[in-house]
């Protein structure tokens, strides 16, 4: 077993364990809240700006899985733009500049904040990040979604 691996392990068993002793004290709220770990959406969009469709999807999904936002991008303005859209809703929101971006920072991405679902904007951004050069579509995205071990939404083909 990896060592990260066994960190995660132990981590999620001392968890485990403080649960079990709120439960017994009576705490089930604070309990419940021990097992629940944060999760988030992760979105990949360097361009300029993201459509309002595309925006209003990203929230309603983040509403129904109860997960935060991570925003990786070249432009902080359009974070701006989604907080705006989201501001009645308790949905965190955090931001990455998009300088460089590889496949090994994309996973590092999804190990540390613990990203559930990928919005990205399209195949040609995942092949940049994923350094893929396939011809046919189901094999490049056979290959990306083997790569990130999480699930991928594609937002806009351009």
């Amino acid at each position: 077993m990896r060592t990260k691996s066994r960190q995660g392990f132990w981590k999620r068993l001392e968890n485990y364990f403080t649960a079990i002793t709120f439960a017994e004290a009576g705490e089930w709220d604070f309990a419940l809240k021990t097992l629940e770990s944060s999760k988030n959406i992760l979105v990949i969009c360097p361009r300029k700006t993201l459509s309002e469709k595309s925006i209003k999807y990203i929230e309603n999904i983040c509403e129904r899985m109860k997960a935060g936002l991570l925003f990786v991008g070249r432009c902080e303005s359009q974070v701006e733009i989604i907080k705006e859209v989201f501001q009645n809703k308790s949905i965190p929101i955090d931001y990455l500049p998009l300088i460089s971006f590889s496949e090994k920072d994309l996973l590092k991405i999804i190990e540390e904040h613990n990203i559930k679902l990928i919005f990205v904007e399209s195949l040609e951004v995942l092949g940049r990040v994923a350094s893929i050069r396939e011809k046919e579509l189901i094999h490049f995205m056979e290959k990306v979604l083997e790569k990130v071990h999480c699930s991928l939404i594609l937002l806009e083909q351009t």
